[in-house]
């Protein structure tokens, strides 16, 4: 069930000792990287403020915002707690109290604290909802839908509580009236675009055609927007079909700027066009080739996707960056877990993995310590790589395990510790995200735009800092690194929110073409 949820600091880059700093130094250092994101890094700083004699009850909260959004729930209750004690009028520090305890499912303590702000802000919808779900935990139905129905008119697009009423009918409980009470506050399209960015319109009702050379990055995206729109995809039977299928559609989604995109955009247009441009296109000649003023939107995966592009292809067309998303829910942490010295790397074995570093890297760390061993989940595209792997392993006996083409990943990624990314240059690497989100800890060549995806200290750029990186982890809380890196991936990469700004874009495209030829029609 969804919580509404206050808003909370993002911090980074905190320095390694706090122990002795002054409160004003504290809350320099807290200003100073309150905005770049990393909040695990930032928390001890908050923790210090809060914990001083002198702290007023906003700092308290703000210590137990970042404690709850690193999972430190008892540190955020002792926080939040000492928050109300200073300033029992500081209604968002109760609130956040509530939520902590509501975390952990603490429902009894949780609802005195609802109740008392209820009375004080009836009109408040988060703290309706709130109080809805220790309704629903409590198996009082009833009343949980007449207090979701409560805050639904005082805002009808909170988010939160549509969610939980969903997640009711979805239950089973209680669902005619759970769907009476959504159909009757439908949301409130004028409102959605005045500020809400969780609640902007998305496209729906129209007919979606998708030219997909290789399908492996789109299925997901397709399958959402499907939900509220006719999808088909080119079968690529003949070029001569894409015109046709152009002819029915509102939109055509082109998966990579490849010869497909080159073909469209050689005859009339006659819907709108957008393409998704991943990685290898942009070190060909084939975007030279598109005729860019058919276009539409190009969207990139990454922001260094775009420098390259802009700095290689002078062209005029609307642009943006959506990265690619994790179905996050595939992947879970393993509490407790005891970290061994098992490496993971993935993907096709060819030139752009850079094979030679992965041997030398694992090669170098197994002279350091001989209890690693390298494991590989995929295939060799290249036999002279292949030839390459055969006589170095001749030469230098490894133990490295190759596991072909894995289904499974995530139950593949439940025995390993560290996953390993030695590429040349990537877009995104699903690999790493997926590796993180399973609690393994990263371990990333600097490859140009790493930084722009994941955190900068987890990069290596040769064997010896290599080496170095897994010494350091070794000696590092992994449990709370685990935790902290699985945050991190949900927050940035989350599939859900990736295709909801998806279908943002696609609503706001469709809606400025249309207007453009209606105001052309005009004229």
């Amino acid at each position: 069930m969804s919580s509404a949820k206050r808003s909370q600091s993002k911090t980074k880059n905190v320095p390694p000792s706090v122990m002795e700093q002054s409160r004003q130094e504290l809350i320099d250092n807290a200003n100073k990287v309150m905005h770049e994101g990393n909040v695990s890094e930032a928390y001890p700083l908050y923790k210090q403020l809060a914990l001083r004699n002198d702290a007023d009850s906003q700092t308290c909260v703000v210590a137990g915002l970042a404690a709850l959004t690193i999972g430190k729930q008892e540190d955020a209750i002792i926080h939040l707690k000492k928050a109300v004690e200073i300033d029992p009028t500081n209604t968002n520090a109760s609130y956040n109290l509530s939520s902590a305890y509501l975390n952990i499912d603490q429902i009894n303590k949780a609802k005195p604290i609802l109740e008392k702000l209820l009375k004080d802000n009836p009109h408040d919808p988060d703290i309706l909802n709130d109080m809805a779900l220790v309704y629903i935990h409590n198996e009082e139905y009833d009343e949980a839908i007449t207090t979701l129905s409560n805050a639904l008119e005082i805002d009808t697009n909170h988010s939160a509580s549509r969610s939980n009423l969903l997640q009711l009918i979805s239950d089973g409980k209680c669902t005619k009236e759970a769907q009476a009470v959504l159909d009757r506050f439908k949301r409130n399209p004028s409102r959605e675009k005045s500020g809400c960015s969780d609640c902007v319109d998305e496209i729906s009702g129209k007919k979606i055609a998708i030219f997909a050379s290789q399908t492996s990055f789109i299925g997901e995206i397709a399958r959402y927007l499907s939900i509220n729109n006719e999808i088909q995809y080119f079968d690529n039977r003949s070029v001569e079909a894409i015109e046709t299928l152009m002819e029915w559609a509102d939109i055509a989604w082109f998966e990579w700027c490849d010869q497909l995109l080159i073909e469209a955009t050689k005859r009339a247009k006659c819907c709108t066009i957008i393409c998704r441009l991943h990685s290898y296109e942009v070190f060909t000649d084939m975007p030279s080739q598109v005729q860019w003023e058919k276009v539409d939107h190009l969207l990139f995966v990454s922001e260094a996707v775009q420098d390259i592009f802009t700095a290689t292809f002078h062209v005029d067309v609307r642009q943006s960056v959506i990265h690619n998303g994790l179905m996050i829910d595939q992947y879970k942490l393993t509490e407790g877990r005891e970290y061994g010295k098992r490496i993971a790397s993935v993907g096709y074995i060819n030139y752009k993995k850079n094979p030679t570093l992965l041997l030398y890297a694992f090669k170098k760390l197994y002279e350091y310590d001989n209890e690693f061993t390298l494991h590989v989940a995929g295939t060799f595209q290249d036999s002279r790589i292949e030839l390459y792997f055969k006589n170095f392993l001749d030469r230098h006996p490894l133990p490295i395990q190759f596991d072909g083409w894995v289904s499974d990943m995530p139950l593949w990624y439940k025995d390993k510790d560290y996953i390993l990314s030695t590429s040349l240059f990537e877009s995104f690497h699903y690999s790493i995200a997926e590796g993180m989100a399973s609690g393994l800890m990263p371990l990333i060549h600097d490859w140009y735009g790493a930084d722009t995806l994941y955190p900068s200290k987890y990069l290596f750029s040769d064997p010896d800092s290599f080496v170095a990186l897994v010494r350091r982890l070794q000696s590092d809380d992994r449990h709370q690194l685990a935790k902290d890196n699985y945050c991190y991936i949900k927050e940035r990469y989350d599939s859900v929110s990736k295709h909801k700004k998806i279908g943002q874009l696609l609503h706001e495209l469709v809606t400025t073409v249309e207007s453009s030829t209606r105001e052309l029609s005009e004229v």
